[in-house]
């Protein structure tokens, strides 16, 4: 037995020399430095990115303002150009209360529009067409002029004004008597002159021992009118009027501001008929008068 218990010793101690000597183990001792700051990094956000979605109804809402925009415009000049504006309808009731429909022109009533914007005189020796406001004054009997002599008396057309719509006196036209004149004061030169009818003039200067006056209005802008079958020509507030009508040529008087036109005149208490009037603008009337009147005066008559 005790054989048995030394052999079972010596195997286990020969066990035992195999393994070899127990290895120590090694025991963890807690560190007292203390663990190193982590330090923050900064990431940026990834770039949004586009959606599919979002780019294709912007494209969309964009091409429906354009179409909508094509269609108001077409609409338009459809309407402006194309479409004629519906003519106005009245309701006219007869004896029976039945509605009648009565269609009026558009264009009849634009032309009474426009003829209520001129008013047509008619005085006792004149007549004209009038703008609205605009008056036309005869004066009679040696009235409306300082230019006849008080010792005689006068009858007929003495003189005339032109009244704009403030009523101030802007063109005259007075009756004149007992004035002459030799020779030419001055003579207007235009493009269209007439040769012979300035050497005329000329001569009859020279037998007064005078050189014609010649003014040169050849670069000047005129306003032109017909005024009781006689061509006028306007610059500024200086008139001259053609004396020799059915050619090429304009001929003016040499007297500046008098005139002797067919259809005025007046008569003397001994029965002398006269045919002579001063004429013009006076100081206050502005070029828009004057071509206002220029109108008046191309439209003007005389009543039979």
């Amino acid at each position: 037995m005790e054989r048995e218990i030394l052999k079972k010793k010596k195997v286990v101690k020969k066990r035992e020399s195999l393994k070899g000597p127990k290895p120590q183990v090694k025991k963890k001792v807690p560190s007292t430095t203390p663990p190193p700051t982590p330090t923050p990094t900064y990431t940026p956000p990834p770039p949004p990115q586009k959606s599919k979605g979002t780019s294709k109804g912007l494209v969309g809402l964009v091409a429906f303002v354009a179409f909508l925009c094509i269609g108001i415009a077409g609409y338009i000049i459809y309407t402006d150009f194309f479409v004629k504006p519906p003519e106005e309808v009245a309701v006219v009731k007869d004896d029976d209360s039945k509605p009648e429909v009565v269609v009026e022109d558009e264009e009849e009533e634009e032309e009474e529009v426009v003829e209520d914007t001129d008013t047509e005189f008619e005085g006792e020796v004149l007549s004209a067409t009038l703008p609205v406001g605009w008056t036309i004054i005869e004066y009679f009997d040696g009235d409306g002029t300082e230019s006849l002599p008080d010792m005689t008396e006068y009858f007929g057309l003495t003189a005339f004004d032109i009244v704009n719509p403030d009523s101030e006196q802007v063109f005259t036209v007075q009756a004149v008597s007992g004035i002459g004149f030799a020779g030419c004061p001055e003579y207007a030169l235009f493009d269209d002159n007439g040769e012979a009818y300035m050497a005329e003039q000329e001569s009859a200067s020279n037998d007064m021992g005078e050189v014609l006056n010649v003014v040169d209005y050849t670069d000047e802008d005129y306003e032109e009118f017909e005024f009781l079958n006689t061509t006028f020509r306007r610059i500024g507030k200086k008139y001259f009027y053609d004396t020799q009508e059915g050619n090429n040529y304009f001929e003016p008087p040499c007297v500046d501001g008098l005139f002797t036109l067919e259809g005025l005149y007046f008569e003397d208490e001994d029965g002398y008929t006269y045919e002579a009037y001063f004429y013009g603008a006076t100081e206050v009337s502005t070029e828009i008068d004057l071509l206002v009147v220029d109108v008046i005066l191309e439209s003007m008559g005389v009543v039979d």
